[in-house]
């Protein structure tokens, strides 16, 4: 809502979003975790690392992006 700070925003994003990425993230992640059961050594290196992305990016978009806008506050 209008005149919100910057911390309020950020906090209100977290609580509307946080659930849904979550669960975005375990989905993408949990699919492309099926190539972990491969055969094929190139196949299971690239589940494990696109795994790792999509968790990465959870991460920082949980706890790197919110800490980032709490220092540098956007106009």
């Amino acid at each position: 809502h209008s005149g919100a700070n910057a911390q309020d925003a950020v906090r209100a994003a977290l609580i509307r979003g946080a659930q849904p990425m979550i669960a975005a993230s375990v989905v993408v992640a949990g699919g492309f975790a099926v190539t972990l059961c491969g055969q094929m050594v190139t196949t299971v290196q690239f589940g494990l690392l696109t795994c790792a992305t999509i968790g990465l990016a959870m991460v920082g978009d949980l706890l790197v992006l919110p800490a980032l806008l709490a220092i540098w506050k956007p106009r």
